[in-house]
């Protein structure tokens, strides 16, 4: 497993979809359709310390406080840098997820629908999520 997504995966990025710098606001919930089931999320954000963020992906959460993140029951502390820099790649049978450029690398093997599923955002504990970027990338498959 490597501490960052190997730099070869980024050619594979195609039709990216940014959502730029924008806040989601406390309790709102903002849905992303994805055509596909292999696509990357690169997103630069900040939790405050009362805020949480889930980010659901294949049907499976992430949940992202300030100083900590949560994946298929596991949670990695991040004393004193905190959630700052996230990037996801999921396809067709694993979710990888990359905290701070490889502090923090979370993979979990998933069985995902038939249908490709949307990416929700969804912001909670009374606290707003602001992002500086958030792209999502469809990911072209090497099985071709």
């Amino acid at each position: 497993l490597c501490r960052t997504p190997i730099a070869e995966v980024a050619s594979l990025y195609q039709n990216p979809q940014s959502l730029g710098s924008f806040t989601l606001d406390a309790g709102q919930n903002t849905s992303i359709p994805m055509g596909t089931r292999s696509f990357a999320i690169e997103a630069d954000l900040t939790v405050p310390s009362n805020g949480e963020l889930t980010i659901s992906v294949l049907g499976d959460s992430i949940t992202v406080h300030d100083d900590s993140i949560t994946f298929q029951g596991y949670t990695a502390n991040l004393p004193g840098t905190g959630v700052n820099k996230i990037k996801i790649l999921a396809d067709m049978v694993s979710v990888e997820v990359f905290v701070n450029d490889g502090e923090v690398v979370m993979l979990y093997l998933v069985d995902t629908a038939e249908r490709p599923q949307p990416i929700e955002l969804n912001a909670s504990n009374d606290a707003a999520i602001p992002f500086d970027t958030f792209t999502v990338y469809d990911v072209q498959s090497t099985l071709q």
